[in-house]
């Protein structure tokens, strides 16, 4: 098996999209490997041996080497031209200069993740604030900082 060497972005690569943004929105989902099915050339080398007997894969299972980049790339593409949207893996951060901005775009992920079948994972999710911790930092209008905790 070849591994999907898709790249997954820099940290420092996703604070430079949210400067000037003064409202961000953190979206996160639930179990969020799971929920892409894989395709049946696939499913072929995704069998596990359990002592109940061998078992495939209908899903993309984390733990595996190319389980990152497949997923980045498929949240990526799900949620292409969306201004102000990033996706790192299972989290999406949605970062504006308004408010108006922000819902507008809180409202087009949530459709394309219903037009995907992708559920979100509500409790950890923040919508509208002007302050969000992400990646280790702390993000608002002033810029970012290091997360004391």
């Amino acid at each position: 098996m070849v591994p999907n060497l898709y790249p997954i972005p820099h940290a420092d690569d996703i604070f430079a999209q949210m400067s000037l943004c003064k409202y961000f929105s953190k979206i996160d989902l639930s179990d969020a490997y799971l929920q892409l099915e894989v395709d049946d050339e696939s499913k072929k080398i995704l069998t596990i041996n359990t002592h109940r007997g061998l078992f495939t894969f209908n899903r993309l299972p984390p733990g595996l080497t190319s389980a990152p980049g497949a997923f980045q790339k498929a949240m990526e593409t799900i949620l292409s031209n969306l201004e102000g949207v990033i996706t790192y893996l299972d989290d999406v951060i949605i970062a504006t200069p308004s408010i108006q901005e922000n819902y507008k775009m809180v409202m087009n992920v949530m459709e394309r993740f219903k037009e995907h079948s992708l559920t979100i994972n509500w409790s950890k999710c923040e919508i509208f604030k002007t302050s969000i911790k992400y990646l280790g930092h702390v993000i608002d209008e002033k810029g970012i900082h290091p997360d004391a905790s």
